[in-house]
């Protein structure tokens, strides 16, 4: 048995060189025959570019009540104040009893896209909007309206408002990507 064992581990190393040298040998030293050229793939595999999915820094549901403010790029506030250390993006001011305005904190901006679907707007898509500084009425701001912002951090984001209640406090769902 010992005999045996001592044989399957020389087996084992030899075999674990042998991929090794396989390896090694693979490279001639000439960095571009490594890259295939639009076009040049060979027969039966796709050369079109990967796509690389969008990666996400913060998520989540939030009710920002009135006169609350909300940070995307931590998911602070909402209903209690942003912590020391994080700044808001976003400040859902109450203007009277049925006015409310979304208005930016930090140099945050912010672009309404309407009623689209919020499972397709990509951080591309958002990079190429006119973002602005400017308030938002919440007339323009109805239930379904996604928001799309950059952050005080200079991070993209969406944000959809799937609601008010009470006292004009929006609930939303929101994504920020690094």
């Amino acid at each position: 048995m010992k005999r045996f064992g001592q044989t399957a581990v020389r087996v084992a190393m030899a075999m674990c060189m042998a991929v090794a040298l396989l390896g090694a040998g693979c490279d001639d030293g000439d960095d571009d025959d490594d890259v295939v050229a639009p076009g040049d793939a060979p027969a039966g595999v796709e050369d079109d570019p990967v796509v690389v999915a969008d990666v996400v820094h913060s998520a989540g549901n939030a009710t920002v009540k009135g006169t609350f403010e909300f940070d995307f790029d931590n998911g602070s506030g909402g209903a209690t104040p942003v912590p020391a250390g994080d700044k808001a993006d976003m400040f859902w001011r109450r203007v009277n009893a049925t006015d409310s305005q979304l208005v930016s904190r930090n140099g945050a901006k912010f672009a309404a896209m309407g009623v689209v679907d919020y499972g397709a707007v990509s951080k591309a898509q958002v990079q190429t909007l006119a973002l602005s500084s400017a308030a938002i009425a919440h007339t323009a701001l109805p239930a379904g309206t996604v928001v799309a912002f950059k952050t005080d951090a200079g991070r993209f984001g969406k944000f959809k408002i799937n609601g008010f209640s009470g006292n004009q406090d929006m609930a939303l769902s929101w994504t920020s990507w690094e």
